[in-house]
């Protein structure tokens, strides 16, 4: 019977070992994939609202604001432009990525949406806009100076580069369209069934993100479940059948579990799949973790 039981914990923690071997060797799906481009792009918003509140920003000096643009694109090297314009439109500094500031600009913009919608409403944008067939979020925030107007900051940034940044920190495969226009491919095929996913991008509302059902997670637990029914029944079985005489506590116990078998068996299976879930899940949440910190790090 010792050797029976002996076998029996032997299977049952080799099964245990594969499921956390397949888990931890499993890829971040769209869950994790939609959350970290979603949590990237709020991110970097917030950090481009924080630049427009810098005190720095309120003086009506253009030098070293300049410097401030150039330290703000080395962060995020999606942004591709950071400029400041005056009350009366007209841009006082202006930083374009791959290019060297100007010391002085005089371009007027008083007509630009977000330039007037500040200037209106004195609350952020978020706009939209399509330059020689690249795409850019255009952000921008009001500059308010003793309860006035002073000046408005605007970036734009190329989203094709953040999604191609965040492709750079994951392996899962995945495709982001603009309606339905293919925008970004990251190994994309075509063969296997897929999620479609809404993303919150400031700016667009028609962003999504198409990623490979994670049907993997599902099979496996099936798998292991029933790898761990057939184990289970065939150790109570060898125990029923053992010559041995047990003892009236081990009697009464036995006779229990002959008794309840099925109960006790479908109570293992569930701990075990709820076991094989939450190592998943947890797994998920590291992953996801890591990744936005690899996605978050200055460049």
């Amino acid at each position: 019977m010792h050797r029976e039981q002996a076998s029996f914990r032997k299977k049952f923690q080799g099964i245990l070992a594969i499921s956390l071997i397949l888990l931890v060797a499993a890829p971040a799906f769209s869950a994790s994939t939609k959350d970290a481009a979603n949590d990237y792009f709020a991110t970097l918003k917030k950090d481009l609202d924080k630049l427009a509140a810098s005190p720095a920003l309120k003086n009506q000096r253009t030098k070293g604001i300049n410097g401030l643009f150039v330290a703000s694109l080395k962060k995020h090297q999606p942004v591709a432009y950071l400029a400041r314009a005056s009350a009366k439109g007209i841009i006082v500094n202006e930083v374009i990525r791959g290019e060297v500031p100007k010391k002085k600009v005089s371009a007027k913009v008083g007509d630009a949406e977000w330039y007037s919608s500040v200037v209106k409403s004195q609350k952020p944008y978020t706009g939209f806009t399509e330059e020689n067939g690249r795409y850019y979020l255009v952000w921008s925030d009001p500059v308010i100076s003793k309860k006035r107007l002073s000046f408005v900051i605007v970036s734009k940034v190329d989203i094709w580069d953040c999604f191609h940044k965040l492709a750079n920190e994951t392996p899962e495969p995945f495709l982001v369209r603009i309606g339905q226009k293919s925008l970004y491919s990251n190994k994309w095929k075509n063969e296997s069934a897929y999620t479609e996913d809404q993303l919150d991008v400031p700016g667009v509302e028609n962003v999504s993100i198409l990623s490979e059902k994670p049907s993997t997670a599902a099979r496996t637990a099936e798998t292991l479940a029933t790898s761990v029914h057939r184990d289970t029944s065939a150790a109570v079985s060898t125990q029923a059948a053992s010559p041995a005489q047990p003892n009236a506590a081990a009697t009464a116990k036995s006779s229990f579990v002959a008794k309840h078998r099925p109960l006790v068996i479908a109570l293992a299976i569930v701990v075990v799949i709820l076991l094989i879930v939450l190592i998943f899940r947890f797994y998920v949440w590291l992953n996801h973790q890591f990744l936005m910190r690899s996605i978050n790090k200055p460049d």
